[in-house]
């Protein structure tokens, strides 16, 4: 008897080594048995925040929508389709469980708190009997490089600081071997009513559904497939998304330009494409593993050059593990506003201070040609946003949980373990904290865009002025703006703490 299985696609939106959708496959007779692969468009992750901005803002959600299409051409391809369904995953998929008679949900397992939260209650609602039938739910974790259980301490032992956790790793670390694409997949079950779908479900399953839902207002008046139109979307996006894309990216840094040979020396870059490897965007949402990217580089240091730049990618890569699993050791300490931090910290929510840096309006050229970088793209180099947070928290005071969200919202790389384990660590309330770890914001200046290039592209009103005086145009004295022809908005005469700036 055929039987029917669904693949939850969530951060791992490829079908090369992702090992989920490999057991999933395996678990199934590829013959006679479906495989429903689907997404959710979880409305809660689209939100409007108190703060006045989206959980998901538009360049994230273009990139998504980006990274879906290819995903949902790459499975046709193959035979098979992506249902993008918009609904709470434990609402959604129940009730596809019960249309299609599933008997076996695969995906990817998460550790952070929403994501968490999400599991636990699809689990609850399958434990709990929605279904005419049992079914099961199988999630497996494989974002990090390095297995958890291939770690040489237990995550309760994890150091509080990354250079003793990286030395430790080292000595002996195992990295798993990339998994081929599967080369045929199950039939798509053409049966799937969309009509169904759409209609408000008022059977008894579903009222059974909305008691054992975490939230008591879960059920929706229906769940919604989601077309994603075959166009790229008004907004052009700095990097296109998609499992395609992260290959080309690949080759293009790899063995194209051969960037990866002077990364350490370029990371530190502020304009155009190559000063870094760009894989970020497809690391979040898993167009591409790192273990993939860890197979590669070690393919061009055998057959290339193996020097301090292409340690220095893995290197990286480390660090991305490292907030993996500080917060699987600490959990939702790291969303707190005192962190790992024992002792309190009187942060100020000043909100017409938070806007300004959020407009790129501080009046520090060198923070706001950032935030104006991030606003258009979506995108900011590593040296701008350790500049940006430390110039809102340890500089303006500013809670600097409201700077992650604001991150969260618009970065295309958002990922929640890197992103809020930075900004902590930025803050001081983080991993290895030190009471004087401040980024003198104008140095940095000088010293990253010692010519100005950089902001003199973000603030055109800076275009006039010269190099040795774009980083502090509130020295400029009345005759000098006349000489370059300035008139400087407000923020640039009377910027935000300047003093501690001096």
């Amino acid at each position: 008897m055929s039987r029917c299985f669904l693949y939850w696609f969530r951060n791992d939106l490829r079908l090369a080594d992702n090992r989920a959708l490999t057991a999933c496959i395996a678990a199934l007779d590829a013959a006679h048995d479906f495989l429903l692969p689907v997404y959710c468009m979880d409305p809660r992750q689209f939100a409007m925040l108190d703060l006045g901005f989206p959980k998901t803002g538009v360049h994230r959600r273009q990139f998504l929508e980006d990274c879906l299409r290819d995903l949902q051409q790459r499975l046709q391809s193959k035979g098979s389709d992506l249902l993008i369904v918009e609904g709470k995953p434990e609402v959604v998929l129940p009730i596809l469980v019960t249309m299609l008679n599933a008997v076996a949900i695969y995906g990817s397992k998460q550790m952070t708190r929403e994501e968490v939260t999400v599991e636990q209650a699809l689990e609850n609602t399958l434990q709990n009997g929605l279904a005419p039938h049992s079914c099961d739910l199988h999630l497996t974790a494989q974002m990090p490089l390095i297995e958890k259980d291939h770690l040489p301490f237990s995550i309760e032992n994890l150091p509080d600081v990354f250079t003793q956790f990286r030395k430790r790793v080292e000595k002996n670390w195992q990295v798993l071997q990339p998994q081929q694409e599967p080369t045929r997949f199950p039939a798509f079950p053409q049966s799937l009513s969309f009509q169904a779908l759409m209609s408000t479900p008022e059977s008894s399953e579903s009222q059974a559904l909305e008691s054992h839902t975490s939230e008591s207002q879960a059920l929706e008046p229906g769940i919604k497939p989601v077309e994603i139109p075959d166009s790229r979307p008004a907004l052009p996006l700095t990097y296109p998304g998609g499992e395609s894309e992260a290959h080309k990216r690949l080759q293009h840094y790899f063995w194209e330009t051969h960037g990866i040979q002077t990364y350490k020396e370029t990371r530190n870059g502020l304009l155009g494409d190559d000063y870094s490897s760009k894989f970020s965007p497809y690391l979040v949402l898993g167009c591409l593993s790192a273990r993939q990217i860890d197979a590669e580089l070690c393919t061009y240091e055998a057959r290339v050059l193996k020097n301090e730049s292409t340690y220095w990618l893995r290197f990286e890569l480390l660090w991305r593990d490292y907030f993996y699993f500080v917060f699987m050791k600490y959990g939702n300490r790291l969303f707190q506003a005192n962190g790992l931090s024992k002792t309190p910290v009187p942060w100020k929510k000043d909100q017409a201070v938070f806007q300004a840096w959020c407009r790129g309006e501080t009046g520090i050229p060198f923070v706001d040609a950032n935030m104006k970088a991030l606003n258009a793209t979506g995108f900011m180099s590593n040296r701008g946003r350790q500049n940006v947070a430390s110039f809102l928290s340890k500089t303006l005071k500013i809670d600097w949980r409201w700077g992650a969200a604001y991150f969260e919202s618009l970065l295309i790389d958002y990922e929640v373990c890197s992103n809020w384990g930075n900004w902590a660590y930025i803050a001081g309330v983080g991993n290895d904290p030190r009471e004087n770890r401040v980024f003198n914001v104008v140095g940095q200046g000088k010293r990253y865009d010692s010519n100005g290039a950089f902001i003199q592209h973000w603030l055109p009103e800076l275009a006039g002025l010269p190099a040795h005086l774009v980083h502090t145009p509130w020295k400029l004295n009345p005759l000098e703006a006349g000489l370059f022809n300035l008139s400087l908005p407000a923020h640039y005469k009377s910027p935000l703490a300047v003093q501690s700036l001096q």
